[in-house]
């Protein structure tokens, strides 16, 4: 079961949010209160598996106190919901920075189902891992086309399987041109869109089923097989994936493309560590300045990112 407190300050809105919370069957509503500036204290007080805020009426208040919220109880999952009239590309940017679990527009019709399944598989985990010792993630990224950052993660990921015993999976999350399952001499025969359109039945049995092997004893999640697929794949998706893989693995290597696009803006909240490759030309150096920076404006930088230079 998984256990919310429902914030809000629109009375329509927080009827909205509770029938629709009341039509998941493994869903209850621990407490609700109107008042903002309450719930720090009630969220503190009842230690629930998410909370479920309504932002509609003053959407940059709203962002205050989901700040106030991270500071004071990191480890409770926020969940915003906001009509769909006020819910500008800014919003949205502004709340993924704050490390939102998800975010909804109102209304809707599956989305809060959906998203409650994905909090439950992090709340039920497996029995074999606790949430203290779960998997690590690290990203690799590309900071100028050709940088090597295939090869890299690939090379990381088998040095991880061989060298160091430890359970490693290697994601390929360049869904336009991925190139791991060629380095690896494989020939995928399930991808991440397969993935995506099995994820309401996804677990860690279906999930090792659709992965390859490598005699490295890497495991592989290859990516799409042609640009057509790309469109399927969403940051709700990643969030299921990632949480099942890091509750598997010891180690999730994840090969991206450049671009903060939404598979890298679904990918960093999970990230460890973020590994930039560069290249020692003047473009690739510039571009490798410019990531740091936003890096470091959407939250993520010290010792969490680390550049590797070719």
């Amino acid at each position: 079961m998984v256990r919310l407190i429902l914030g809000y300050s629109d009375q329509k809105n927080g009827l909205y949010l509770e029938e629709k919370i009341r039509e998941v069957p493994f869903a209850s509503v621990m407490a609700v209160s109107s008042r903002g500036e309450e719930l720090p204290g009630l969220v503190g007080q009842s230690r629930p598996d998410g909370l479920l805020l309504d932002i509609s009426e003053d959407p940059k208040k709203g962002l205050s106190l989901v700040a106030l919220l991270n500071e004071k109880m990191p480890s409770v999952p926020v969940l915003l919901a906001c009509q769909k009239a006020r819910c500008d590309p800014d919003l949205i940017l502004a709340a993924m920075r704050m490390k939102v679990r998800e975010f909804l527009p109102i209304p809707f019709e599956d989305e809060l189902k959906e998203a409650l399944e994905r909090l439950r598989l992090e709340v039920v985990a497996p029995k074999d891992r606790t949430a203290s010792d779960g998997g690590k993630l690290v990203c690799v990224i590309s900071c100028k086309g050709g940088s090597g950052s295939t090869l890299i993660a690939t090379s990381l990921a088998i040095s991880l399987a061989k060298q160091h015993h430890k359970s490693t999976a290697l994601v390929d999350l360049n869904l336009q041109l991925g190139d791991v399952c060629l380095f690896l001499n494989m020939k995928p025969q399930a991808t991440l869109a397969d993935l995506v359109q099995n994820i309401n039945r996804l677990d860690s049995v279906l999930l090792r089923e659709m992965m390859m092997r490598h005699a490295s004893g890497v495991q592989v999640l290859a990516a799409p097989n042609g640009i057509e697929e790309m469109g399927l794949i969403h940051q709700p998706h990643l969030h299921t994936i990632y949480t099942i893989l890091k509750s598997v693995f010891d180690w999730v290597v994840v090969d991206m493309q450049g671009g903060f696009d939404e598979p890298m803006l679904g990918t960093l909240p999970y990230a460890d560590e973020i590994l930039l490759v560069a290249l020692l030309n003047i473009p690739a150096l510039r571009n490798t300045k410019r990531y740091l920076e936003i890096l470091e404006r959407l939250g993520y930088g010290g010792d969490q990112v680390k550049i590797i230079v070719i």
